[in-house]
């Protein structure tokens, strides 16, 4: 290999095997040589000016983020369910499409691989996560809250909760956000549809499903106690029966819970409830 494709290489392993254009012609890479190694499958064009280098690129899950953040330059934003994953959100669901925002005036071509937006993002509004720009946790909140589908938005802010990303009186702020923008009142509509204790957006979906039946459930992470008061777990959402025990319901993901192993462990904490005066265990998977 060249002695130029290893300056281009190691400029490369700084950022998950990308480099810019600009950055292997500061390495000392020639335009053509770029162009070659393209052709000659050393490189890979991922976006204008963006090359992926393959011996360079390690294991990264949000190089496409990168890669869109690096094509679209230093004034744009991850919003929306790039944000929410670069911030550890679960909830928003769909093909992962990095969703980048330009402000206005820089409005761009719609690109191949790129969802483009373009909105006037406040500095206060934007943060450095892991190199990367993204909307804070709040204004991401707001957005998801906006526009996303009822199950996805609220299990997008059950899981900022839950993670202590955001607190239940951040609430405020998050509406605060929302304030004349457009589907703002189903924004609000979500978020009064939060609540703390759910631990996954199964667990969220299962929620809202039973509360659409008149069957909200009295608590959520129930704790079940044995007779010696030892701490056997917790119920992801209970229901108080009229003799004072809790009918249990659990969501269980399938790509965990369907193993051997987790079926056992499964089958035993249940019985471990049942033992322990918990009057049934309802599971949904």
């Amino acid at each position: 290999m060249r002695e130029i494709d290893r300056h281009v290489r190691d400029v490369a392993a700084r950022r998950a095997g990308l480099i810019t254009m600009s950055e292997a012609l500061a390495a000392g890479a020639a335009r053509d040589a770029l162009h070659g190694d393209v052709l000659a499958g050393r490189a890979h064009r991922v976006h204008r000016g963006v090359y992926l280098v393959p011996e360079a690129a390690g294991t990264d899950q949000l190089r496409s983020e990168r890669a869109a953040q690096l094509h679209l330059g230093p004034e744009s934003t991850l919003v929306l369910a790039s944000a929410a994953r670069i911030h550890g959100i679960q909830g928003p669901l769909g093909p992962r499409v990095p969703q980048v925002s330009v402000p206005p005036g820089l409005e761009k071509r719609q690109r191949s691989g790129i969802e483009l937006h373009f909105w006037a993002i406040p500095d206060e509004q934007r943060c450095t996560v892991g190199g990367l720009t993204v909307t804070t946790v709040a204004r991401t909140l707001a957005d998801l809250m906006r526009l996303l589908p009822r199950m996805q938005a609220v299990a997008s802010l059950d899981s900022a909760l839950h993670l202590g990303l955001a607190l239940p009186e951040d609430v405020l702020t998050v509406a605060s956000l929302m304030r004349r923008r457009v589907h703002c009142v189903t924004g609000r509509r979500h978020l009064s549809e939060g609540r703390l204790g759910a631990q996954s957006p199964l667990e969220t979906r299962v929620r809202l499903r039973a509360s659409e039946g008149g069957w909200a459930p009295d608590a959520l992470q129930v704790p079940v106690l044995d007779e010696a008061g030892i701490l056997l777990g917790y119920g992801d959402m209970g229901y108080r029966l009229p003799d004072g025990t809790w009918l249990i319901v659990e969501a269980d993901g399938a790509s965990v819970h369907e193993l051997p192993q987790a079926l056992l462990h499964d089958r035993r904490r249940q019985n471990a409830f049942l033992n322990a005066g918990v009057r049934s265990v309802i599971r949904f998977a």
